[in-house]
């Protein structure tokens, strides 16, 4: 993948990990980061005990089982903080939706230019090369993934927007490191036989 590709995932990951410890209570802070000790365990220790006999051959993917669990752990972890959203959802979900977005053509274009034209040309070159064809036109591909990614971001942004949720009562966090509290339930909306705690 392009370097810029790379950083922009970087910056989103990162971001959503920081954001997490910011906004999270103290208890969800500690599970964070031992699920992040353990995914950089995970990756250093197996490699440093087998480096001197096999050499450096760990890929990225060994670690998925374990590091997937970072950017979700934060992802919950930030949805629960209630206390920024009517502020700074919207803008901050079509900033990442436009980092999204870019991040999505480049990635495509990497594959096609890999099929295409060889890895060793322009990035998009593949859309005036006369080699292997995919199956729709490249113009096409492109387009329809620009167009498809910025209607979701847009959905995305119109659902951020304050009084456009539709959540139901559920617990949420006050403030950064404070404990959740629920949200009270009009009694009209209690069923009589209700037993759930």
């Amino acid at each position: 993948p392009p370097r810029t590709l790379l950083v922009l995932w970087g910056v989103l990951a990162g971001g959503l990990l920081l954001v997490a410890l910011v906004a999270g209570t103290w208890r969800r802070r500690a599970a964070l980061l031992a699920l992040l000790l353990a995914s950089i365990a995970f990756t250093v220790v197996p490699e440093a005990l087998s480096a001197a006999e096999f050499g450096y051959i760990w890929q990225g993917r060994y670690s998925l089982p374990v590091a997937t669990g970072i950017p979700i752990l934060s992802a919950w972890i930030v949805g629960r903080a209630s206390w920024w959203r009517p502020r700074l959802a919207a803008p901050i979900t079509a900033a990442v939706g436009a980092i999204w977005v870019l991040g999505q053509l480049l990635g495509q274009a990497a594959t096609l230019r890999r099929y295409v034209t060889g890895v060793g040309r322009d990035l998009f070159a593949f859309l005036e090369s006369d080699g292997w064809s995919p199956p729709l036109d490249p113009y096409l591909l492109v387009g329809a993934l620009a167009v498809c990614g910025l209607a979701f971001v847009g959905w995305a942004v119109i659902a951020a927007l304050p009084g456009i949720s539709t959540e139901t009562a559920s617990p949420t966090d006050p403030g950064p490191g404070q404990e959740p509290t629920t949200s009270p339930i009009r009694a009209e909306n209690r069923s009589p036989n209700a037993s759930s705690p």
